[in-house]
């Protein structure tokens, strides 16, 4: 394999993802709206309250970016459409913070929230609701003594957190988030209340192919992680097979996350045979070159940058996501022993040629020994604070 065609395939793929860090970085910056206004979770009412609230606002805000966008003939949402989106979606940060996510993995906590968040939201726009002001706010509660608080005809709990980081607020009970899955595939049938979150649903289904019955459907099934990249119109298009549904993750994302992987099999595989066309060329002599970091460097970018990345871009979630999470965790870890062995080897030999020591003498080798056996140490633990 010529060398000149490897390093071009890797520099390719390196603006590739260079253009698509640019494009969520502006993103993020223009989702940025009021970053540091809290939810207000001083009690049920507010709690309960404030998060329909704000995911009624997110609602009518897509359903009025949906409809311009279906009346236009653009391929991309304007820039105008795109503010507006990321301004809404970005409230949902405020929504999530109504949840006790404390008991979800952390590696799984940013897309879990996002789930939970819309079942809940598809929960309770399919069953009635007291009104406001027949919940207990933060007075009622204190007469009371009470730390709960159960949504009428329901198993949703909304407790005081007495410990951690928000105690003092009232939240959706982690139980309750754990079980929000059940509670959506109970009522996803039933049809929706009058309200933002019909409307929605109506609007996704006049530009889709995908007659899905929710709006949770709609995100789960739908390539809308892409829609910077590749136009709405031909990813909301897509055939129905391929929002099929395999172990909860669409047949889109499948094929999407392999394309990925290959690409990335392909750049470690172009890297390595760099490094070894590059070893080839290197004069004899003891100890790894320094090309022999570019193979473990390669696997650590794609493990702790590329694959989140297209964990994002292709949201994939559930039992998938944590395999992935795992093994990208797994294949970091080893590949930075790796890199730190390398590099010890390399101080020696440098310590060495500083030194003018003789190769193959016994110096030399205590040297080389040293190097590696202090990447090794690990520091324990201390007994009593000793």
């Amino acid at each position: 394999m010529r060398i000149r065609p490897i390093v071009h395939f890797a520099n390719c793929l390196a603006a590739a993802v260079l253009i698509l860090l640019l494009g969520f970085s502006n993103a993020a910056k223009a989702a940025d709206v009021n970053p540091l206004r809290p939810a207000d979770t001083s009690s049920p009412r507010a709690t309960l309250q404030g998060f329909v609230e704000v995911m009624d606002e997110i609602y009518i805000g897509l359903t009025d970016v949906i409809k311009s966008y279906t009346a236009s003939d653009r391929l991309y949402l304007s820039p105008e459409e795109r503010r507006n989106q990321l301004a809404l979606l970005s409230n949902g940060l405020r929504a999530a913070r109504s949840l006790d996510t404390s008991q979800i993995l952390p590696v799984l906590r940013d897309t879990v929230a996002v789930e939970r968040v819309l079942q809940l939201k598809e929960t309770l726009d399919r069953i009635e609701l007291p009104s406001f002001d027949d919940i207990p706010d933060r007075e009622a509660m204190a007469r009371t003594s009470a730390k709960r608080w159960r949504l009428p005809n329901t198993e949703i709990d909304i407790v005081l957190i007495e410990s951690g980081p928000r105690a003092g607020e009232y939240l959706i009970s982690a139980e309750t988030v754990d079980r929000l899955p059940e509670f959506y595939q109970r009522v996803r049938k039933l049809p929706y209340k009058p309200g933002p979150a019909k409307q929605l649903a109506a609007a996704y289904q006049t530009i889709s192919s995908n007659r899905a019955s929710t709006v949770y459907e709609a995100y789960s099934s739908s390539p809308l992680g892409l829609d910077a990249i590749v136009p709405p119109r031909w990813m909301l298009s897509l055939p129905l097979w391929t929002k099929a549904q395999i172990a909860g993750i669409a047949v889109w994302q499948w094929l999407g996350f392999f394309f990925g992987f290959l690409v990335s099999m392909l750049f470690v595989f172009g890297v390595y045979r760099l490094a070894r066309r590059l070893a080839q060329r290197r004069a004899e002599g003891p100890g790894p070159g320094w090309y022999s970091l570019l193979t473990p460097l390669a696997i650590i970018l794609l493990a702790g940058f590329v694959g989140p990345l297209l964990d994002k871009i292709l949201r994939i979630s559930g039992t998938p996501l944590v395999v992935i999470a795992y093994a990208q965790t797994i294949a970091l870890f080893l590949s930075a022993a790796w890199l730190c062995l390398i590099g010890a080897s390399l101080l020696g030999e440098a310590i060495l040629s500083s030194e003018h020591l003789r190769p193959h003498s016994l110096d030399s080798q205590l040297i080389r020994l040293g190097a590696r056996f202090v990447v090794s140490i690990r520091p324990r633990p201390r007994a009593n604070g000793v």
